[in-house]
């Protein structure tokens, strides 16, 4: 990765998966060098996961409860559905892992 504190603490993250019950009986293992630092700016799908992904953290972690100042000025406030997180959370939780695909 960059080098970075953030980045290391990631690749840890990353790699102690690997000890993980689950991953062990699935049989998935990140080695070293399976993980790879890209710019999405020039992959599509990766941008779209950029946007689903910050939206769903945005959303897990109540930021669209608060109110900066922003939330003053007439016409700026909304509200934002629960649908969408809602959606993404039920096609995930389908999802079914398969060891046989690459990673």
């Amino acid at each position: 990765m960059d080098g970075s504190a953030d980045g290391d603490e990631f690749l840890k993250a990353i790699y102690h998966l690997n000890e993980l019950k689950t991953f062990q009986n699935a049989g998935i293992f990140i080695g070293d060098g399976d993980v790879a630092e890209v710019n999405s700016k020039k992959h599509l799908p990766l941008q779209v996961m950029d946007v689903v992904l910050g939206a769903m953290c945005f959303r897990l972690n109540d930021k669209h409860k608060e109110r900066g100042i922003v939330a003053i000025i007439p016409g700026t406030c909304f509200n934002t559905s629960p649908a969408v997180p809602n959606w993404l959370n039920s096609v995930f939780s389908t999802l079914v892992i398969n060891p046989s695909l690459p990673i």
